[in-house]
């Protein structure tokens, strides 16, 4: 059996391809012992050619998973995957994500020797996109209000692996998301950081009054922009943390907030009796 998670929306098609291993996993080998994961892309084809004579010692069925296996498959690959694909089409159920569809002549071949099944995720936009987000939330367990969830499908358009990254802010930042994210208060919002992160204005009690959530979200930005991990940061905050050479102390302020965090949490101490 072949089952291709296919089209533009990448998240949508690998949570679907996530999905369909759990149910593997549930109904034929709860150990995983028969899940293999091989190589995508161009390499594809050759993996999955190599494995198709092979039985699993230990489930009756075998899982394969890929990416692009046919997308990337060259011409001369075509009659040797489907010949591999019509030898395992009773033990080994093989799992491609791929970015664009599948073509007509090709899905009919591998139609003719083995089930294929085909899962399209074109992008998602107006309340479609809304009503996905909303289902993320619910499926997590977030606590996400819906105004800030509106918002939050706004500013991606669309795009569901911002979403996502977004929703988890949301959730781990609460009430302070907005803030962090306004971009009308931008310059002030990184005053405000430069100065937590610096620990040269603010008092212990101004701390106080800025939500730890802030304060975690400030830290690591900081430090994601020291190492160059700066991949999602805003271009305004990256330009001007460049300008910190600080780092050790920088760092040394991060595992104080941890410490003084951390014991308030478990009881070792009030913030302001660790410090903070």
């Amino acid at each position: 059996m072949v089952i291709v998670c296919e089209g533009p929306d990448t998240f949508r098609a690998q949570e679907k391809a996530r999905e369909l291993e759990r149910a593997f996993r549930e109904k034929y080998d709860a150990h995983g012992t028969s899940i293999e994961r091989v190589a995508q892309g161009k390499e594809a084809a050759k993996e999955v050619i190599t494995r198709s004579g092979g039985l699993s010692l230990f489930a009756t069925r075998r899982f394969i998973r890929t990416a692009n296996l046919f997308q990337d498959l060259a011409k001369k690959e075509e009659s040797p995957l489907v010949h591999a694909l019509a030898q395992t089409n009773e033990t080994t159920i093989v799992v491609s994500v791929e970015d664009k569809p599948v073509s007509a002549a090709l899905e009919k071949k591998i139609s003719e020797v083995t089930k294929c099944i085909r899962y399209p995720f074109p992008l998602l936009q107006g309340g479609a996109f809304v009503e996905f987000l909303r289902t993320c939330v619910a499926k997590h367990g977030f606590s996400v209000s819906s105004n800030v969830l509106e918002k939050i499908a706004t500013t991606t358009d669309g795009d569901t692996w911002a979403a996502w990254n977004e929703l988890q802010k949301a959730q781990a930042l609460g009430d302070a998301y907005v803030q962090v994210n306004r971009k009308e208060e931008a310059a002030d919002a990184f005053l405000l950081a430069e100065r937590m992160v610096r620990g040269d204005v603010l008092s212990p009690t101004d701390r106080l009054t800025i939500p730890l959530g802030v304060q975690a979200h400030v830290f690591r930005q900081a430090l994601r922009c020291l190492d160059g991990s700066t991949v999602g940061l805003s271009p305004f905050f990256v330009k001007k943390w460049r300008n910190i050479h600080e780092s050790t102390e920088i760092r040394l302020r991060y595992a104080h907030f941890i410490r003084s965090l951390v014991g308030s949490r478990v009881g070792l101490g009030s913030e302001q009796e660790m410090g903070w």
